[in-house]
């Protein structure tokens, strides 16, 4: 993807979208999102050869998504950083915008929970006195304008 294409690398939208065009960073995103930790149950869970596994853990690393802990003389072990944790609401938000309008036919959607009450959650803007702000009432507009 082109710069011009994505809107110029002085957005900050364009530079997430460029990181997350590769195409093993979702699925190990969603595999970390699960608890998977260790090289070998990505491997396992994403049946990628060894060799682009550790290209894409490799990346995330250096975007600082992820950190490379090596547990023992063979054992490393991937954690997911803060900013790899805040992902997942971006995450969040393209799975309910897909169900919303390109449902997978044959299986049951995603949910999200609040783990402390269980009540079913979902991705919005909130805004600073924690009132959600609808999609209508939205404005985006970038700083010094």
């Amino acid at each position: 993807m082109t710069d011009s294409q994505a809107g110029g690398r002085d957005w900050s939208a364009s530079r997430a979208i460029a990181l997350l065009d590769q195409p093993w960073t979702l699925p190990i995103l969603r595999q970390a999102f699960q608890g998977v930790k260790c090289f070998d149950a990505f491997r396992e869970a994403l049946e990628l050869i060894p060799e682009v596994l550790i290209e894409g853990l490799d990346t995330m690393v250096r975007a600082g998504l992820l950190s490379r802990v090596d547990c023992c003389r063979e054992a490393v072990k991937y954690d997911l950083t803060e900013a790899g944790r805040e992902l997942n609401l971006l995450v969040g938000a393209l799975e309910q915008w897909g169900e919303a309008h390109l449902p997978w036919p044959y299986g049951s959607k995603a949910v999200r929970r609040s783990r402390a009450s269980g009540d079913l959650v979902h991705v919005g803007y909130v805004g600073e006195d924690g009132r959600e702000v609808s999609l209508g009432e939205m404005r985006g507009r970038r700083t010094g304008e």
